[in-house]
């Protein structure tokens, strides 16, 4: 009996295992699915940005977006409505040929919430990365041409790459001359190059951030060479700190809306076109574009 009953089981089992089998085989056949819970509800955040220039790359959450134009839009994937999200928001550009420019922001929102983001003003947290190639010896000669060094003049070269500019201006007849940098490996380079031609006495290598320099009001020029967000860096810096009358003379780059006293244009040994730039500094100068 014991048996019998456990045949009858065993039999009733397979028989419902494959009734299951079977309503699952129709049910996908049909397109029938079994009963799902609803899904939960999602939303999309749309957001805007103005970047500096029609060709910049607009990245967000470190994906490149498929966008152009000074102004851009961005749907966001589905959120979960009501929660605050945080995005970076970045975007990369070429002012120029030399430099390539980052500039980052972080937006809070809320799922569903239209967002704008302006890019187009310079941050402090700004990052440049700055192609600057060596000057050549007849463009050096040029540049100390157009500061007029004379026997009386002190010299300074924030930012100073080499030293070749200090040492071009102090054999020209500068009283003496001031590099100033942070980075290790350019200060021993520059150090090295006053070393060799035997100007130690007449020429200081400081090594330490050109923002933070002290001794700028002892400068009787001043010569650039740093990219145009890097003059831009400097500016109020120096106008806060150099005397009416210092003269500043910038290879390649302006400074922005700080018109300059006098352009000159010119062609140098390899073949390729420059300016230099000349402010001389006012009393007008340093109110208005002076470190406050």
């Amino acid at each position: 009996m014991d048996k019998v009953i456990r045949i009858l089981t065993w039999t009733v089992f397979g028989v419902g295992f494959i009734l299951v089998v079977l309503v699952s085989l129709l049910a996908s056949l049909t397109g029938v699915a079994a009963a799902q819970p609803p899904a939960s509800p999602s939303t999309r955040s749309k957001v805007k940005v103005n970047v500096p220039q029609d060709d910049a790359e607009l990245l967000i959450e470190g994906k490149p977006t498929r966008t152009a134009g000074k102004n851009r839009e961005y749907d966001t994937p589905d959120l979960e409505p009501g929660k605050k999200y945080l995005y970076e928001v970045k975007v990369v550009w070429k002012p120029n040929k030399f430099t390539t420019l980052t500039r980052t922001r972080v937006v809070k929102f809320v799922a569903g919430e239209e967002v704008t983001v302006d890019l187009t003003t310079p941050q402090p947290t700004d990052t440049a990365d700055v192609l600057l190639k060596p000057a050549t010896d007849d463009v050096l000669n040029e540049l100390v041409a157009t500061a007029k060094i004379t026997p009386t003049d002190v010299v300074f070269e924030p930012k100073s790459a080499d030293a070749r500019m200090l040492v071009a201006a102090v054999l020209a007849g500068a009283k003496r001359a001031v590099g100033v940098q942070f980075d290790p490996d350019k200060v021993k380079a520059a150090r090295e190059r006053v070393k060799k031609a035997e100007l130690e006495g007449r020429i200081d290598i400081q090594q330490l951030d050109p923002a933070e320099c002290k001794d700028y009001p002892e400068a009787t020029v001043v010569f650039l060479y740093a990219g145009e967000e890097g003059n831009l860096a400097l500016r109020s810096v120096l106008l806060a700190e150099l005397k009416p009358g210092t003269r500043i003379v910038s290879y390649r780059f302006g400074m922005g809306d700080w018109k300059p006293t006098d352009t000159r244009k010119g062609t140098n040994a390899d073949g390729e076109e420059y300016q230099i730039f000349t402010w001389v500094v006012t009393d007008d100068d340093k109110k208005k574009f002076g470190k406050k």
